[in-house]
């Protein structure tokens, strides 16, 4: 686990810690408050 957490891109870090929660029967919830690769918070930005 250190070794992918240390070296891997992020997605590899959210695919072991999603792995390790699913070993512990723990559920992952996921917040998309940003869908745009932009930062948010802007009147039209479509972000809330």
């Amino acid at each position: 686990m250190t070794r992918v957490l240390g070296e891997g891109l992020a997605v590899d870090v959210w695919d072991a810690v999603a792995a390790e929660l699913q070993q512990a029967e723990l559920h992952m919830i996921v917040n998309n408050h940003v869908s745009k690769a932009v930062w948010c918070c802007s009147p039209d930005d479509g972000n809330g």
